[in-house]
C-alpha cells in the first residue's frame, strides 16, 4: 500500500481545506513546531481507512472535528500494486454533542467498491489484507517503542513484544484465569468467612434487637429541629468565620500594596535627562548651521576638482612651451645644406675619375684583355692557344684608377646616406613642433579665461582645502554627537515607560483593590495618585483591624452556644451507641434502618447460611479450573515459546537489513533468554552487550528491528510493505546520528520503499528530497510544500 494524495477539511487542526501531494515522492518530512498538526495528517490518513485514529482509542470520532466545525471530510487516495483506490469519509457533529461517520466510500477508478463506514473499514482490511492494529504496526511505526525494545531487559522486552505481535490474547487469557482464579478463591474464601461468621441469636437477643429499634424511632422524632437549630447557629458562625477571613484578605491585599521604587526621585530624573538631551540637540543644531555655512562659502568658489584640473592643464601647458623653445629646426637646415653640397662635390668627383677610368681602359685595352689569360687558354682575338712562354702585361695604372674610383663611389653614397638621414630628422622635427604647437593651442583652449579669474591656483586651492577640512570637520562631529543623543533619547524614553509604567501600575493596584473603595484622586500626577493611595491603605488597614476584633468577640459567644447544642445531641446518641460524624439525623436515620434491618436478619440468617454453603462449592470448582488454566499459559511455558521463535524470526530478518546498513559490520545475536548481543565482523566477530553501541549503531539497529517486525507482520497479512512513516522522536538526537538517520532513510528510499518522517527537528527534516512545512495559522493548520 503507498499513499498518494492526502484530502482533509475541518479535520482536527486544519479547519480548511488542505490538500498533501505524494504522488512519486519517495522520501518525504513534514516537519513543524510541536502542536502544529504533523500527526494529525498520518491520523487523517488512518482515519480514511479505518474509520479510527489510534491516539483516541475506540470508534470516538468527535474529537477530530476541529474547532467551531461541524463536519470533517476527509479521503485519501492510494495505490495497491498497479492499481489506485480512493477512500473517503465525512463526520458530522449531532446535536447530543456526539458525532457520527455520515458518508463512506471506497472508489476504484468509477466504480464504487463499498459504501458505508462499516462496509468500507472491513473492505479496505480485506484489500490491503491489514487490520487496522496491524496497519499501524507495519505502514505507521509507533514512537519510541524500538529502541526500548532492543535495550530493555529480557523481561520488559517480552512485554513490548507481546503488544506489538498481538500476543497479548495469550497474556490476557491467563490475566483473565488468575483474576478468575483469585476472585473465586476469594468468593470462596468470602462465603466461607461469612458463614463461619454466622450466629443464629436466641429469644432474647431477637428481644433486645426489637426494643432498641423502638428507642431509635423515638429519637428520629425529635432530632431533626434540634439539628436544625444547631444548623443554624452553625451557619451564622460559619458567616462570622467568612467575615474575619475576607478580612484578613483584605488586610493582607492591603498590606501587599507598596510603593513602586523610584517613586520619589524618578521625576527629578527625567527633568535632568531633559535637560542633557535639549543640550544635544541645541549642539547638534549649532552644528548643522555650521556646516551650512561652511557648504554655502564653497559653493561660492570652484570645486577641488576643478582646480586640480586647472593646474594640471596648466603644468601641461609649461611642459609644451618648454620643449618648443628646447626645440627648433634650424641647426638641422644648415647641416642639410652642407651635406647636400658635399653630395655635389664627390658627384663631379666621381664623374672625373670615371671618365680617368675609361681613357685607361681604352688606352689599356689590349693588355686589359691579355691580363686574364694564363697558359692553355685561348685567346679571344686570335683564337691561339697561351704558350708557356707568355707574359702578362702591366695594367697598374688601369687597377689605380678603378681603385681611385671605388673609393669616390663610396665617398659619395656616404654623403647622400647622411643627406638622407638630415633629411628625415629635419621632416620629424618639424612634425613634432607642429604638434607641439597644435597641443599648446589646445591646452590654451582649455584654460581659457579661468587663470585670470582665479588667480594664483595655488592660494585658491588652498583656501577650498581648507574650507574642505572644515566642513568635513563639522559632519564628523554631526555623525558623532547622534550616538549620544540616541543614548540620551533611550534613556529618556525608558524614563518615560517607567512613569507610563507607574501610572499603569497604579491603576492595576487600585483595580486589585477597587472592591474595598479606594478613595479617588483629583490628581493626575501618578506619584501623587500614589501618595494618596498608600494613605487610604494605612487607613483602612486600621478600619480592618477595629471591625475584626468586634467580630471575634461575636463568634466566640457563638462558638460556646454551638457547643453547648451539639454535646447535647451526642450524649442522646452516645446513650444508644449511635456513631455519628456530625450529621446527627442521617446518624439515627441510618441507625433506624440498621436496627431494622437486625430484626429482619435475624428471619433471614438461616437461609442465608444455607445460600453461603452453596456459593463455597461453586467457587472452589471454578477456581480450581481457572488456576490449571493460567498454568498452562505462565510466560515460561506456551508463552515463552512463541516469544523465542518470534525473537528469533526478528533477529534474521533485521541481520539481512543490518548487513545492508551496515556494510555487513556487524549483526545481532539472541540466546534462549532473548537477550541481545552485537556480532561485530570488523573485530574477528567480536561478542558485545548491547549497551557498547553508539548513538548511531542503535538507531540502526532499532530500525532494523521495526522493519523486520513490520515485514514479519506484514507478511503474516499477506500484503506487501511498500511505504513506511517514522512518527519517531528525532528531537534528542545529536547531529552525528541525525546524519546517521538521514543516510539510512536515504537508503530505505533508494530501495523503492516510500519513506517518511515525521519531526520537528529542521536539520533531519532538511534533509528529505520532498519536504513539506505544517504551520498553525489563527483560521488552522496548514501545509507548505518546501521548495529547495
Amino acid at each position: 500500500m503507498r499513499p498518494l494524495k492526502i484530502t482533509l477539511e475541518g479535520f482536527s487542526a486544519y479547519r480548511k481545506k488542505v490538500e498533501v501531494d505524494l504522488e512519486g515522492v519517495e522520501y518525504f518530512s513534514l516537519s513543524g513546531p510541536t502542536g502544529s498538526g504533523k500527526s494529525s495528517l498520518i491520523d487523517a490518513m488512518v482515519f480514511a481507512l479505518y474509520g479510527r485514529v489510534p491516539r483516541l482509542g475506540g470508534g470516538t470520532v468527535a474529537p477530530i472535528i476541529s474547532t467551531a466545525s461541524e463536519q470533517a471530510r476527509v479521503s485519501l487516495d492510494f495505490a495497491v500494486g498497479e492499481e489506485c483506490y480512493t477512500v473517503a469519509r465525512l463526520v458530522q457533529r449531532t446535536k447530543s454533542g456526539g458525532a457520527n461517520t455520515t458518508e463512506a466510500r471506497l472508489e476504484h477508478g468509477d466504480q464504487v467498491v463499498a459504501s458505508g463506514a462499516g462496509d468500507v473499514t472491513e473492505a479496505v482490511s480485506e484489500l490491503l489484507r491489514l487490520s487496522f492494529e496491524d496497519f499501524t504496526r507495519t505502514v505507521v511505526l509507533p514512537q519510541g517503542e524500538f529502541a526500548r525494545f532492543l535495550t530493555a531487559p529480557p523481561g520488559e522486552r517480552q512485554q513490548l513484544l507481546r503488544g506489538l505481535l498481538g500476543l497479548d490474547v495469550y497474556g490476557t487469557v491467563r490475566a483473565l484465569a488468575r483474576s478468575k482464579e483469585s476472585v473465586a478463591h476469594s468468593q470462596a474464601q468470602d462465603a466461607r468467612s461469612r458463614l463461619d461468621a454466622l450466629d443464629l441469636p436466641d429469644e432474647e437477643g431477637r428481644l433486645v434487637a426489637l426494643k432498641r429499634s423502638k428507642e431509635i424511632d423515638e429519637l428520629a422524632g425529635s432530632i431533626p429541629d434540634e439539628e436544625e437549630a444547631l444548623a443554624r447557629i452553625t451557619a451564622e458562625a460559619t458567616s462570622y468565620r467568612g467575615q474575619l477571613e475576607h478580612l484578613e484578605t483584605a488586610k493582607q491585599r492591603l498590606l501587599d500594596l507598596a510603593a513602586p521604587p523610584k517613586l520619589e526621585t524618578l521625576g527629578e530624573h527625567i527633568y535632568e535627562v531633559r535637560q542633557e538631551l535639549d543640550a544635544l540637540e541645541d549642539r547638534r543644531e549649532l552644528l548643522k548651521k555650521q556646516r551650512l555655512e561652511y557648504e554655502e562659502l564653497l559653493a561660492e568658489l570652484p570645486s577641488l576638482e576643478k582646480l586640480i584640473r586647472l593646474q594640471t592643464t596648466k603644468d601641461r601647458l609649461d611642459d609644451v612651451e618648454a620643449k618648443l623653445r628646447a626645440g627648433g629646426s634650424d641647426g638641422l637646415e644648415s647641416e642639410l645644406e652642407s651635406a647636400e653640397a658635399e653630395v655635389a662635390r664627390h658627384g663631379s668627383s666621381v664623374d672625373r675619375l670615371r671618365h680617368v677610368l675609361e681613357e685607361a681602359r681604352v688606352a689599356h685595352a689590349a693588355h686589359d684583355l691579355a691580363s686574364g689569360l694564363s697558359v692553355g687558354d685561348t685567346c679571344p682575338v686570335c683564337n691561339h692557344i697561351v704558350g708557356p712562354d707568355f707574359e702578362k702585361p702591366d695594367v697598374s695604372t688601369l687597377d689605380e684608377a678603378r681603385k681611385s674610383l671605388e673609393v669616390g663611389e663610396a665617398e659619395l653614397q656616404a654623403s647622400r646616406k647622411r643627406v638622407s638621414e638630415l633629411s628625415n630628422r629635419l621632416g620629424g622635427a618639424k612634425t613634432e613642433q607642429k604638434a607641439l604647437e597644435e597641443k599648446r593651442a589646445e591646452l590654451l583652449t582649455d584654460l581659457g579665461g579661468d587663470i585670470e579669474e582665479l588667480g594664483s591656483l595655488d592660494a585658491t586651492r588652498k583656501s577650498v582645502e581648507q574650507m574642505l577640512e572644515k566642513l568635513d570637520s563639522v559632519t564628523t562631529s554631526l555623525h558623532e554627537i547622534e550616538t549620544p543623543i540616541k543614548a540620551k533619547r533611550r534613556e529618556f524614553e525608558d524614563l518615560a515607560e517607567e512613569q507610563r509604567s507607574l501610572g499603569n501600575r497604579l491603576m492595576s493596584r487600585r483595580e486589585a483593590l477597587a472592591d474595598l473603595e479606594p478613595t479617588p484622586s483629583e490628581s493626575e500626577d501618578p506619584i501623587v495618585q500614589w501618595k494618596e493611595l498608600l494613605g487610604w491603605r494605612d487607613r483602612k488597614v486600621t478600619e480592618v483591624d477595629s471591625l475584626t476584633e468586634t467580630l471575634r468577640i461575636e463568634l466566640a459567644s457563638l462558638v460556646d452556644d454551638l457547643e453547648k447544642a451539639r454535646s447535647s445531641i451526642t450524649a442522646k446518641l452516645q446513650r444508644l451507641e449511635i456513631p455519628s460524624d456530625g450529621q446527627y439525623t442521617v446518624a439515627v436515620v441510618r441507625a433506624q434502618e440498621q436496627a431494622l434491618n437486625l430484626v429482619e436478619r435475624h428471619k433471614t440468617l438461616e437461609e442465608e447460611s444455607e445460600d453461603l454453603a452453596k456459593r463455597v462449592d461453586q467457587a472452589n470448582h471454578v477456581g480450581k479450573v481457572a488456576g490449571a488454566l493460567s498454568q498452562h499459559l505462565k510466560a515460561d511455558g506456551f508463552e515463552r515459546w512463541l516469544m523465542v521463535g518470534a525473537i528469533s524470526n526478528l533477529v534474521e530478518g533485521a541481520n539481512a537489513l543490518l548487513a545492508q546498513l551496515s556494510d555487513e559490520g556487524y549483526s545481532l545475536a539472541a540466546d534462549a533468554n532473548g537477550s541481545f548481543d552485537v556480532i561485530d565482523h570488523r573485530n574477528a566477530n567480536e561478542s558485545r552487550p548491547i549497551s557498547t553501541l553508539s548513538g548511531g549503531e542503535t538507531f540502526l539497529v532499532s530500525l532494523a528491528l521495526a522493519l523486520s517486525l513490520a515485514e514479519t507482520l506484514s507478511g503474516s497479512g499477506g500484503t506487501g510493505l511498500d511505504a513506511i512513516i517514522l512518527d519517531e522522536g528525532f528531537g534528542t538526537l545529536d547531529d552525528e546520528l541525525l546524519e546517521v538517520v538521514a543516510s539510512v532513510l536515504e537508503d530505505l528510499a533508494g530501495r523503492g520503499l516510500m519513506v517518511g518522517i515525521i519531526t520537528h527537528v529542521k536539520e533531519l527534516a532538511a534533509l528529505a528530497s520532498v519536504r513539506f512545512r505544517v504551520s498553525k495559522e489563527p483560521d488552522g493548520s496548514k501545509v507548505e510544500l518546501v521548495v529547495a
